[in-house]
């Protein structure tokens, strides 16, 4: 990689991240468990959405997930409720696999996108969903017990 343009990367970047986007989408139709409200657990579909991250930093990384994010809403994302919950739930919640990039350990970035998609994605269920909430249970923590799928996707 020593001695390319920064066009040259720019280029790669494109090239990877779009492949990224694609394989993204299509593992997110693996389903190996759907929840009822919206998400699921998949075969690793996060998965090159971090390695963009990783290769090409925070700002490829958080434009493949917004990428992959909004292509996942208008394939046929979660009901909406609110014009605010597509974007708590697809862009940002998929545009902060970006952040896998910060830390310098693989494990420590991944970890980070993770907490940072589930409080995310908590939010948009406190806000949203909080009437799927069994009778007694308070919204955060239905919401932090129904988005813990996140921990395994």
């Amino acid at each position: 990689m020593e001695g390319r343009s920064g066009e040259d990367r720019s280029r790669e970047a494109t090239v990877v991240a779009g492949l990224a986007i694609a394989l993204t989408v299509v593992l997110h139709q693996v389903r190996l468990f759907r929840m009822p409200q919206g998400g699921s657990i998949t075969l690793g579909s996060a998965i090159p959405l971090w390695i963009v991250a990783r290769r090409f930093g925070p700002v490829w990384g958080a434009l493949s997930g917004v990428g992959a994010g909004v292509l996942l809403f208008v394939l046929g994302g979660a009901p909406v409720l609110h014009p605010v919950q597509p974007i708590l739930d697809y862009v940002l919640a998929f545009g902060s696999m970006g952040l896998a990039s910060l830390p310098r350990s693989l494990t420590g970035g991944v970890a980070l996108s993770i907490l940072v998609r589930f409080t995310i994605q908590v939010v948009s269920g406190v806000v949203f969903f909080a009437t799927y909430a069994p009778s007694g249970v308070n919204a955060l923590t239905y919401s932090m017990v129904y988005n813990s799928y996140l921990v395994v996707d």
